[in-house]
Order: structure tokens, then sequence, then C-alpha cells
């Protein structure tokens, strides 16, 4: 790792405005971070569940959320991969670790850490749709904490052959990439949705604009892809002197 990736990985570490996940400006992996405005890390009336903030947030968030939904067979397969894959000899903080498997499992092989450092590759547009892919019973929502009031505003599963993105950023703004869907932007929500509550599994999470979170909680929505109110187990609904971010 040279002198600048060093620099930009502390950066993240730091917490400076540097992105350490999340959809980037362009499709150079070599150097993902960019300037842009952040959301803060709590939603009010919602519950998200912090989670490690090390350049592999997006994998944590969606491990916490697999292990909410009880999704014991793909976390068994998992625990298989840091069995019988993933090999000793590199950083100790990703040895035994579900977070690694599932990275490997979507990146491949380049999910390993060089020189005790973390390659700079992480989760944007590719990486969610290739999770989709690799999990068809599941519809991935994702709420951006800097624009709450659209809801869940971006939706990835698989349909068919194909996987599909949708984002949704108020009345009038709704993208499809993957599938036909008929009538009206209202009668296209509503199918959607339906599309959505079918899976077996809905994986909920919080982006800040340079960090993901896991979510317990949504209240009925007005607005997004995904309106149902939503509470996992064994959490509580925020009460009104809670603060909607709790620990990891």
């Amino acid at each position: 790792m040279n002198a600048l990736d060093r620099l930009i990985f502390l950066a993240c570490i730091l917490g400076f405005l540097i992105s350490c996940d999340g959809p980037s400006s362009n499709n150079d992996n070599s150097n993902r971070g960019y300037m842009h405005p952040l959301g803060p890390g709590r939603i009010v009336g919602w519950k998200l569940n912090n989670v490690r903030g090390d350049g592999a947030c997006f994998y944590h968030a969606i491990i916490h959320q697999m292990k909410l939904q009880r999704m014991n067979k793909e976390l068994g397969a998992l625990e298989g991969m840091l069995t019988n894959e993933i090999k000793p000899g590199y950083s100790s903080n990703i040895e035994g670790s579900l977070y690694a498997a599932l990275r490997k499992q979507i990146v491949g092989e380049h999910y390993v850490y060089k020189n005790n450092y973390p390659l700079a590759e992480w989760a944007e547009d590719n990486e969610m749709k290739k999770f989709a892919e690799l999990y068809p019973n599941v519809a991935l929502l994702i709420v951006n904490t800097l624009t709450p009031q659209h809801g869940y505003y971006q939706l990835y599963f698989q349909n068919k052959d194909n996987v599909v993105h949708t984002t949704y950023q108020g009345e009038n703004s709704l993208s499809v990439d993957g599938m036909e869907l008929d009538g009206d932007e209202a009668t296209k929500l509503t199918s959607l949705h339906e599309l959505v509550k079918n899976k077996k599994y809905i994986v909920r999470i919080a982006y800040t604009g340079n960090h993901y979170m896991s979510v317990v909680y949504n209240p009925q929505l007005k607005t997004g892809l995904f309106r149902d109110e939503y509470l996992a187990p064994g959490y509580t609904k925020p009460g009104a002197a809670d603060n909607p971010i709790s620990g990891s």
C-alpha cells in the first residue's frame, strides 16, 4: 500500500468526510474516496444499530440483518467458508468473522487484507447487485439518513434472471432498472411493494453517505419503495427519550 492509500484509510478510520462505503461518483476502484454531503447517524422515529466503520460497514450491517432475519442456512454457509476457504496469514482482525466470508463471497479474492491494511474495495452498486444475485430470496432496502423523508429510496432484488435496482426520491422520480412494470408511478410502487413482500427475507440498512448501519425499527412510512412498519425481534420501538441509534 502506498502513502496515499494509507492516508485514505486513516481518514476513514478518523471519520473525515471520505466515503468508507457506498456508491461513488465514478467507477474508479483504485480510489473510491470522495467529498460529498453526509447525513446524521440517526433518523428521528427510527432505530438503527451501528456497526464498525472499518471500510466494510456494508458487510457488517448485512450480517447483522441476516442474524435478525434468522437466515440460519445462509449464515451456516458463510461459517463453512470461514472454516474451509478463508486462509490464515492475513490481518488477524478479519479471521473468524462472518462479514469477511460475505465480503469474499461478493467480491472474490480481493476481500483479503495486504500488509495489515484493507484494500480500497468498498461496497457500492455492483456489490449490492451481486448480493441480490447471490441471495435471490432477499430484498435489500436502503434509506439515506440525509433524506429520510423519501423513506427507503433504493431497492435491490432478484426477479427471475435479472437483478432489479430501483430508486425513488419523491413523486415522479421512480426509476426501475432490470424489469418492465406497467401502469403509472403509483401502480408501479404497489407492484414493487408486493414483489418485496413476497420475498422470504427483507434486509434493511441505512446509509449516511460514508457509513452503513442496520435498521431495527422503522415506523409506517408515507413514501418510499416499501412502507410497512418494521420492528426487529428483540427490540422495542423508540420512546420519546430514546436515542434512535443503538450500540453495535
